[in-house]
């Protein structure tokens, strides 16, 4: 099995962290490069008068978080010596995963999950179960590491 492009998904999270790590790793052992890739959703506030525009200083301040999670990912993975690109895009998180993946052509898609139980999954549907079933590469999930109050 050839890998050469590995898309790791990234959101700040120590879950997106460990799969960060993974992707750096499996990155190595192929001689792969990285497309590090998060999906934001555009902050809106609902009202009863519909959606209202986000002040910019809020927009600001997400964009400045998108940043700090694609330069901690981008270090991360610098240090495992391995190479590639970061993308940030608007919109549905699976969608865009999967998009990316196939506008890349890349091998492998690695991201964290959360571990949602059955009616979890169900109510709310997850990422990652919508990337792994819709995916046309392989899909490596990891999960949060132990401990993490976080976690659902």
């Amino acid at each position: 099995m050839d890998v050469e492009r590995i898309l790791v998904a990234v959101d700040g999270s120590p879950g997106g962290r460990a799969a960060t790590e993974a992707g750096a790793r499996l990155a190595q052992v192929f001689g792969a490069d990285i497309v590090l890739l998060h999906v934001s959703n555009e902050p809106t506030v609902m009202g009863s008068m519909g959606t209202i525009e986000v002040p910019g200083e809020m927009l600001a301040v997400y964009d400045e978080f998108t940043e700090r999670v694609l330069e901690e990912a981008s270090r991360l993975v610098e240090g495992f010596g391995v190479s590639g690109e970061t993308i940030s895009v608007p919109g549905d998180a699976a969608s865009m995963i999967l998009e990316v993946a196939s506008a890349r052509d890349v091998d492998v898609i690695v991201m964290g999950h959360r571990g949602l139980s059955r009616v979890e999954r169900f109510m709310l549907g997850s990422v990652s179960h919508k990337v792994v079933q819709h995916a046309a590469c392989g899909v490596f999930l990891v999960p949060e590491p132990e401990g993490d109050e976080e976690s659902s």
